[in-house]
């Protein structure tokens, strides 16, 4: 139990925590901060696309989707979420603690020093893949301030079909 002691507090202490009020997520400017980088981008017809952010002039948030470039006005977006590191990361982070935690703990032990290694090394990386997967992939940017009282939603674009003989 004692050798799992020190992976719990670390994790406690490394958890990032993110108090970014709506205040804060309304700020357009924060979109500075993921300039080439991949992002989750919903419009106010509700799309959400996965884009890469090449630039923000003024109001306008320049994306790439492959070849095409994606301009889209300020009002035009609810909501911007960046793409964090996969939960493999994560296993990977752990399994380097393990190395480091094993290669310390090891020098006491005479026998089994493998079955002590590899219990380690499983053990982190599994805490690290657990870990990184409570997290979640995505990390807010951006979220639209919420309309005034009494303003109307955007609608959606309606569709509609006659058929006259």
């Amino acid at each position: 139990m004692g050798i799992l002691v020190v992976p719990v507090l670390i994790t406690l202490l490394v958890l990032p925590v993110d108090h970014a009020d709506a205040q804060r997520l309304a700020n357009f400017d924060r979109l500075q901060r993921v300039t080439g980088h991949a992002v989750f981008v919903a419009d106010a017809e509700g799309v959400e696309r996965r884009l890469k952010l090449v630039r923000v002039d003024g109001d306008n948030a320049i994306f790439t989707a492959g070849a095409n470039e994606v301009v889209m006005h300020r009002n035009s977006i609810t909501n911007v979420d960046r793409a964090r590191d996969a939960s493999w990361d994560g296993a990977v982070k752990g399994a380097i603690f393990g190395v480091v935690v094993a290669g310390l703990l090891s020098a006491e032990l005479s026998d089994n020093r493998a079955d002590f290694y590899l219990s380690a090394v499983a053990t982190y990386a599994g805490i690290g893949y657990l870990t990184d997967a409570a997290i979640g992939n995505r990390q807010p940017i951006y979220r639209a301030p919420a309309a005034a009282p009494g303003t109307p939603a955007p609608r959606a674009p309606t569709l509609s079909f006659s058929f006259r003989f």
